[in-house]
């Protein structure tokens, strides 16, 4: 068995599927399904069983997937040590977050870290906050009030200033809520949306991202509580209290604690916590 055997395993655990490893490893199908089979044959054991959930490992199988991670780390340490400049810097980093969240960070002058860094290869992952990063694989995970995980490492990234906002022309007074909300997250917005509005019945609209939400109240549904980086910067928006925000948050950045030290990942970090203050300021300079 060999490094490219290995690589084939992991990608069949952590995609369920043949076929999404095969996309993943850009093989065909087929291919992966024959090296499978001869590398069970070559340890004459059954690495995966399948199931309702996909393919499943054997207890043998969860012993070769413990082995080659490990294996997997060290090969990305190896390749790390062996890049001692930002010109030799090169390989993949994974940032994952909520969709508004990286779309801010791709739109603010990340072509200055990619010119630096010509080998560097950036690939963002919206998805929830309990999306698990996979150990061996160098990728940050950006969330507020989340706790990290097992083997997980969290620092503060930036504050971010929230403020309300309502579709210019409407009252106030009169506009429903659209809410942040999550079941399976308890998170800062809810908390102070369920403050402000408990004698108020009606929620017209709730969603688990910044985003929705403001397309919903630049639709006129109601009135709610969005970041002032991308609330400001709509033009059919207006702060409901122009005064300091209602509600200041932190984000985190997650990373596994063996790979955190990398060079790649400290040259993604140092960016993030570099131009992140800037990208997710309040434009009214009210957040102090």
């Amino acid at each position: 068995m060999n490094w490219n055997d290995l690589k084939i395993v992991l990608a069949i655990s952590r995609n369920r599927t043949q076929s999404a490893a095969a996309e993943v490893l850009g093989m065909d199908q087929s291919t992966v399904g024959r090296r499978l089979n001869a590398i069970e044959a070559s340890l004459g054991t059954v690495l995966f069983v399948r199931s309702n959930m996909g393919f499943q490992p054997t207890e043998a199988g969860q012993r070769v997937l413990d082995r080659a991670k490990k294996i997997e780390t060290q090969v990305l340490w190896l390749e790390d040590e062996a890049q001692s400049s930002a010109d030799t810097l090169h390989g993949p980093v994974t940032i994952i977050g909520n969709h508004w969240t990286l779309d801010a960070i791709i739109g603010a002058g990340l072509e200055d870290l990619l010119i630096q860094t010509p080998g560097l290869e950036l690939r963002f992952v919206s998805g929830s906050a309990h999306w698990p990063l996979t150990q061996g694989r160098p990728e940050l995970a950006l969330w507020f009030e989340i706790e990290p995980k097992d083997a997980e490492f969290a620092f503060p990234i930036s504050e971010v200033a929230y403020a309300l906002y309502i579709r210019k022309g409407r009252d106030p007074d009169v506009a429903d809520w659209v809410s942040f909300e999550d079941p399976r997250a308890k998170r800062a917005p809810d908390r102070w949306l369920r403050k402000r509005t408990r004698t108020i019945a009606r929620e017209a609209l709730d969603a688990n991202d910044a985003g929705l939400l403001l397309t919903a109240i630049e639709a006129g549904i109601g009135k709610g509580l969005l970041p002032c980086c991308i609330g400001d910067r709509a033009k059919d928006l207006v702060r409901i209290d122009c005064g300091r925000p209602a509600l200041v948050r932190t984000l985190h950045a997650h990373a596994s604690t063996d790979l955190v030290q990398t060079r790649r990942l400290q040259c993604v970090i140092h960016w993030l916590q570099t131009h992140a203050p800037r990208i997710f300021a309040d434009p009214k300079g009210t957040s102090g």
